[in-house]
């Protein structure tokens, strides 16, 4: 289900009843200010289970139509929570989040859809999510509990040492209290949000995957994801940490990146320490300024030349590259998926 490119920011939709009768739904204004015009007017919104829903993006209103049967297909009532997720495709990435705060457990039936048959949504496929609402408008959050579904699904998983990582792609050390049940140490993630003139969180959403990373977005009041400024390398705040550099790979750009037809571009043997630590298939993230994108990579059997299969367009077309620019990705320590990437312009 995941997507590669062009990372935007999320957005969510509480479900009122009123909402699950209606076949349309707007989408929030400061979305559709900075994407609607990357939106088609045809475009499909996916869920984890195989689920693929056709619908029309209205530009002049800034709404979805053709959402009715998706409402009657998973019953939704009201007070559930949807999450999207658009990567600069045609696609939209959906999740549900029940009325208990707590991703939920997708149906495996087919909908009549021979042509996406169902899959077994797995916490290994994908991680599981849950949000946390700032009712008390709180300016500083340090502790946070998870509802007890999310808790039943994902607790016997947890393993120390555990890491949040935010939309910037910085990461922080944090832990998981089993006595109190809590999640601890959020109070580096409101530190970030000073930066950004944020005053108040209305909302959290977590992403845990078994690997004990666990995302953190942030939402403004139109629940649209709030962007941390700065990159993986970037420094907290004044006195604070320097991160250093721990690999780096460079993609020399060349005629053929320029092409439509480039999907798949190599990286040099000269970085093969770097990609002999990488996965077989390895997703890694790369911001600029307040661009993130997502790449999937593949290592070769030999480990010495690893290529990028998809992300490279978006990419390449969001930082406006030409032929003869260096585009150099430089990763923190203990980081190997999060970059930030700058580029030398051609002499």
């Amino acid at each position: 289900m995941e997507s590669c490119g062009l990372q935007a920011q999320k957005f969510s939709h509480k479900l009122t009843h009123m909402d699950t009768l209606s076949d349309e739904m707007m989408i929030p204004r400061s979305f559709c200010s900075k994407y609607a015009h990357d939106l088609h007017e045809d475009m499909e919104l996916k869920l984890r289970n195989g689920y693929v829903l056709p619908v029309k993006f209205d530009h002049s209103r800034g709404v979805f139509k053709g959402l009715l049967c998706f409402f009657k297909h998973f019953k939704l009532n009201g007070g559930e929570l949807l999450v999207f997720e658009y990567f600069g495709r045609y696609n939209i990435n959906v999740y549900i989040l029940g009325s208990n705060l707590s991703e939920i457990k997708y149906p495996d039936f087919k909908f009549n859809m021979p042509e996406s048959p169902p899959r077994l949504v797995t916490l290994g496929d994908g991680g599981w999510r849950f949000v946390w609402f700032n009712s008390g408008r709180q300016t500083t959050i340090n502790e946070i509990q998870p509802p007890e579904a999310f808790l039943d699904r994902c607790e016997f998983s947890f393993r120390e040492p555990m890491k949040y990582v935010i939309s910037n792609g910085k990461k922080f050390g944090c832990s998981y209290c089993p006595s109190s049940r809590k999640f601890i140490g959020l109070d580096c993630v409101c530190e970030m949000l000073k930066n950004t003139g944020t005053k108040e969180i209305h909302m959290l959403l977590f992403k845990y995957d078994v690997d004990s990373v666990i995302t953190i977005s942030a939402f403004d009041k139109e629940l649209c994801e709030i962007v941390y400024p700065g990159t993986p390398l970037s420094i907290v705040e004044a006195g604070g940490d320097h991160p250093s550099i721990g690999f780096q790979f460079e993609i020399h750009v060349e005629e053929i990146h320029m092409s439509p037809e480039c999907y798949v571009v190599y990286i040099s043997p000269l970085f093969k320490k770097l990609c002999s630590m990488w996965d077989t298939f390895q997703s890694i993230y790369v911001y600029s300024g307040n661009g993130s994108w997502k790449l999937d990579i593949c290592r070769r059997d030999d480990y010495y030349r690893s290529t990028i299969e998809d992300g490279w367009q978006q990419l390449r077309d969001g930082l406006a590259l030409e032929v003869g620019d260096i585009c150099i990705f430089e990763c923190p320590v203990d980081s190997l998926d999060r970059f930030n990437v700058r580029v030398v312009k051609k002499q």
